[in-house]
């Protein structure tokens, strides 16, 4: 891809997306570019934002999830978790499979999945969907 193309492609993108969606995406190329991303995640931790999600979005009370759930959407709900419980987990409405809680390659930092330098590890997966690696 030439030059002119890449100019047209970003003129594109302003236009149909927004000067401000298209200057956060750059900032993030960046951030990866510069291993920053790496250098503020590089013990395994996750940004704080990430890990203030349950006060935005809280957990109802028991009492208000009992009030809203039906008897047989009680049934359910319980008789999926017992398959859970059972080592077995219905992905996306799908059949049972076994669940499996380790990844099947080593992992390595999300940094190298997003550039391109590690495949990621869907070979195993249905489909080979990215949905079953999120």
């Amino acid at each position: 891809m030439g030059l002119f193309s890449k100019l047209v492609n970003a003129w594109k993108a302003v236009l149909q997306l927004g000067p401000r969606q298209v200057g956060l995406y750059v900032v993030y190329r960046l951030g990866l570019a510069s291993g920053h991303y790496r250098r503020v995640t590089a013990n395994g931790e996750t940004p704080a934002a990430v890990g203030e999600l349950a006060a935005v979005l809280p957990l109802p009370a028991p009492e208000d999830l009992e009030r809203v759930l039906g008897d047989a959407d009680r049934k359910a709900l319980l008789a999926a978790a017992d398959e859970v419980c059972a080592g077995r987990v219905r992905l996306f409405g799908a059949d049972p499979l076994p669940l499996q809680l380790t990844c099947p390659a080593p992992l390595v930092h999300w940094t190298d999945y997003e550039r391109g330098r590690v495949p990621l590890p869907l070979q195993d997966l249905p489909l080979a969907d990215v949905k079953f690696l999120w």
